[in-house]
């Protein structure tokens, strides 16, 4: 038995000695002792005995009990085996290319075909990608990756696409390509006329699974957090989960 709950229903004022009774066998056992009283008196005689032996007092039981399931919970959570993690194998020159062509362009944002570079370097897995600078080169590449495709706009000076209706899910088709790829770029030369438009982003289409991304302020005091988003297609339009600082 790990633990024990004893729940004391007096019909008239509880006799203290109830406490004096049931204090001394949990303070002699590495055990979980737990009393519940209610009633017409609260009885704080025999509830400050039961302090004095480290067992626990309840108005109700209810309370009780979910205190030993808090306590199993963390038991459990306390008997989990550490994560096993591996050393990032991490290919500096390339990262270092990447960024060193961004500083030469003067630029402080990076674009997604530039982040793939990165992840890549970090050897970290990702849907198939490649950057189409024509309707031709679109559609090529879709033959090549696999229908369905998803297709993006690929620019380092539009971060958020979907504020523009940059991205095109679902693509089945070489003509469906042609069509998205014409409209994608009209829409980011119409909305961002001053920005630079590399072309499209022809990427594989993926169901199921957890888009992670993680977001730091530079110069904040607050350490950065990663974030989970549950969805269908990998978006940051369905549920969000939010990891506490240290769990990373």
């Amino acid at each position: 038995m790990g633990s024990l709950l004893v729940v004391l229903t007096p019909d008239d004022d509880p006799n203290p000695g109830d406490g004096r009774s049931l204090g001394p066998p949990f303070g002699r056992q590495h055990k979980a002792g737990f009393r519940g009283l209610y009633g017409r008196c609260s009885d704080p005689q025999g509830g400050r005995v039961l302090q004095s032996y480290r067992v626990p007092n309840y108005q109700v039981p209810e309370r009780a009990v979910a205190a030993m399931a808090a306590m199993w919970h963390h038991r459990q959570w306390l008997n989990t085996p550490p994560l096993a993690t591996e050393p990032l194998q991490m290919d500096r020159d390339a990262v270092r290319r990447v960024l060193d062509r961004v500083r030469a362009e003067d630029r402080v944002t990076i674009g997604d075909t530039e982040a793939r570079e990165i992840l890549e370097a970090a050897r970290i897995g990702l849907p198939k990608s490649e950057l189409a600078k024509t309707a031709d080169d679109a559609v090529a590449a879709a033959e090549a990756i696999g229908y369905p495709v998803v297709m993006k706009i690929a620019s380092p000076d539009i971060l958020h696409k979907t504020d523009i209706g940059g991205i095109k899910l679902n693509i089945t088709s070489a003509g469906d390509v042609r069509d998205a790829f014409d409209l994608l770029t009209y829409r980011a030369r119409r909305y961002m006329p001053d920005a630079t438009i590399w072309g499209c982003q022809v990427q594989q289409m993926v169901k199921g699974g957890r888009e992670v991304y993680h977001r730091h302020e530079p110069g904040s005091s607050v350490r950065s957090t990663p974030d989970v988003r549950v969805g269908r297609h990998l978006r940051g339009s369905a549920e969000r989960r939010h990891f506490p600082r240290g769990a990373h």
